[in-house]
């Protein structure tokens, strides 16, 4: 295994920046999503690790070594640098059955034909489909073809595996479970993985850290945790999870810190480096926001009314105006109409500049 280091990587098409000054370090056997909508650069980055493609400046180093480096024109080519690619597609050979796609990566390294077939039967069994050696990738379900592209890339021990969206082609209730197989299998090998996804719950559920991307850019790295309990700016507080997003003006008296929203203020987590008296967004996921019995108190209680609502089975989700701004929160209550008084937490208020 290997630990992968990105400095300062750009990827430029034209006058058109895909890819900002990357960097990134993920450690020997760390699990990384790349988190992002699309056109952020997450596959841009995946294809520069991968060796698809070149960067117009800064460094990709492999286990301490240089793969690329597009200010002195350094390129390892893709098959040179020992990593392991499962793309969205899976690409699996359509005229060749499970055994001959898991087996064509050994023979192309040249094993030995007895020591092949030992491999072959030892990784279908680690993705749970010896009994498919002998079917064509035709005849195997989403989910399966997508185990069959996991054993050939790791049957010939990448130290680096990639893995484009490998999720997105199976139905939602059997993506629960592949992450939880997929998960358990990169732990068992302890390989050092990159894993694009546009899907946060997948980075949140799957990740030792998550790299979220934005325009190009890493907007923020850190663990599950972290991105979602303290989200750096509006852009990652709203897309990992989301978040009612206000914008006020921030006062500060002592030690306390408020947003002042028209004839209304809100306490919030006293912000660094933010000035009283400039514009702000304040972040507060839905989720946060509780619908208050008679003589319950919280650090803010508001009086809103709802406007409309989405029923998501075991709870609702709930929309209202605060100051002429739209707020959601949610509730198990699924009869809600009207006006009704909700509370929240300072500690669950983050404060932005702008």
């Amino acid at each position: 295994m290997a630990d992968l280091s990105l400095k300062n990587v750009s990827r430029h098409f034209g006058g058109f920046a895909a890819l900002k000054d990357l960097s990134l370090d993920v450690r020997e056997g760390e699990f990384v999503s790349l988190l992002g909508p699309s056109g952020c650069g997450k596959s841009t980055t995946l294809g520069l690790i991968a060796g698809l493609d070149q960067p117009t400046s800064g460094r990709i180093m492999v286990g301490g070594r240089v793969v690329a480096d597009g200010d002195n024109g350094t390129f390892v080519p893709a098959e040179d640098r020992e990593l392991g690619l499962v793309l969205q597609s899976y690409a699996l050979w359509p005229h060749m059955t499970v055994r001959g796609n898991i087996s064509l990566p050994l023979e192309i390294r040249k094993v030995p034909k007895k020591r092949r077939g030992e491999l072959v039967e030892e990784y279908l069994s680690l993705v749970e489909m010896s009994d498919y050696v002998d079917r064509y990738p035709h005849e195997l379900s989403g989910g399966q073809q997508q185990r069959i592209a996991l054993a050939r890339t790791l049957v010939y021990e990448p130290v680096v595996l990639l893995l484009d969206e490998p999720l997105s082609n199976v139905d939602a209730k059997l993506r629960e479970r592949a992450r939880t197989w997929l998960r358990r299998l990169q732990r068992h090998f302890a390989v050092t993985t990159i894993f694009v996804t546009h899907d946060q719950s997948e980075a949140l559920t799957m990740s030792d850290r998550v790299a979220v991307m934005s325009e190009g850019r890493l907007v923020q790295f850190g663990t599950p945790e972290e991105v979602y309990a303290r989200p750096g700016d509006p852009f990652v507080a709203d897309f990992v999870g989301s978040s009612n997003l206000i914008k006020g003006v921030l006062e500060i008296a002592g030690g306390d810190a408020r947003l002042v929203v028209g004839d209304r203020t809100i306490r919030v987590q006293k912000p660094q480096a933010i000035d009283a008296g400039g514009p702000v967004t304040m972040a507060v996921r839905p989720e946060k926001i509780r619908v208050l019995a008679p003589g319950d108190d919280r650090d803010n209680v508001l009086d809103i009314e709802i406007k409309d609502s989405d029923f998501l089975g075991a709870r609702s989700l709930y929309h209202a105006d605060l100051g002429g701004q739209a707020i959601r929160f949610e509730s198990r209550a699924n009869d809600l109409r009207g006006p009704v008084r909700v509370g929240f937490s300072a500690d669950d208020c983050f404060v932005f500049r702008g």
